[in-house]
């Protein structure tokens, strides 16, 4: 079975898709990562910036179209 887990940090978005056999062994077939500073400003504003947000999202869209093509 394919399987992909995304976790949405503070800085980085990280995608791993895997296979997993009947042994519950996973076979990585991609590992991706990307620097999204969802944290820029939190700080200070206490708030996530709205140009954080839109890098999430689009990290976050491209990460899906690797998915959907594995």
């Amino acid at each position: 079975m394919r399987v992909a887990a995304i976790d949405i940090g503070t800085n980085t978005i990280l995608m791993l898709i895997a296979d997993v056999d009947r042994f519950n062994s996973l076979r990585v077939i991609r590992d991706e990562h990307a620097i999204a500073r969802l944290g820029e400003g939190v700080d200070a504003s206490k708030r996530i910036a709205a140009k954080a947000v839109e890098r999430a999202l689009a990290i976050l869209d491209y990460q899906k179209s690797i998915a959907d093509l594995e």
